[in-house]
């Protein structure tokens, strides 16, 4: 059960953490060769956002979040704190450059824009959470959308 005292922030963290356990990747992608890549829950989270528990971890951090991608890097959200029920502050990575945001739904909104500004196409493991994002709560439907029938779904 969450706390009284728990803020807004880290309630819309704990919300953006649970989406890819709601509604899990599915399908698979080539990555190198012939070698085939299901995303699992925890992948398709953390090519939402990632999670340090202090300012000083981040480029530690951003530098391990990029090297273990064997696919392009996206935008993606930089969440600050001790815990996801204790958030201090997030950012957006975008091209090894930082950016801070006044809260964790103004840094989803930056990424999200960030992503159809720049043209970039969502990264694999999340594209699918972006897409429902993307349908749902902006009512976006663009031409290069991808057809994911089980967020799809979701929407009707």
């Amino acid at each position: 059960m969450l706390e009284d005292n728990i803020t807004s922030d880290s309630k819309h963290t704990i919300s953006l953490y649970l989406i890819p356990s709601l509604v899990p990747p599915r399908g698979r992608t080539k990555v190198s060769g012939n070698k085939q890549w299901k995303p699992s829950i925890t992948e398709s989270r953390d090519g939402i956002f990632l999670h340090v528990k202090v300012p000083g971890d981040i480029e530690r951090a951003n530098k391990e979040f990029m090297y273990q991608r064997g696919l392009t890097v996206q935008p993606y959200l930089i969440i600050v704190g001790q815990s996801l029920s204790n958030v201090t502050s997030a950012y957006v990575v975008i091209n090894n450059n930082l950016y801070n945001t006044v809260s964790v739904l103004d840094a989803v909104d930056f990424c999200f824009k960030a992503y159809h500004m720049l043209d970039a196409k969502y990264s694999y493991e999340s594209h699918h959470i972006w897409y429902l994002i993307q349908w749902s709560l902006y009512s976006l439907y663009t031409k290069s959308d991808i057809k994911i029938p089980f967020i799809q779904d979701c929407l009707i």
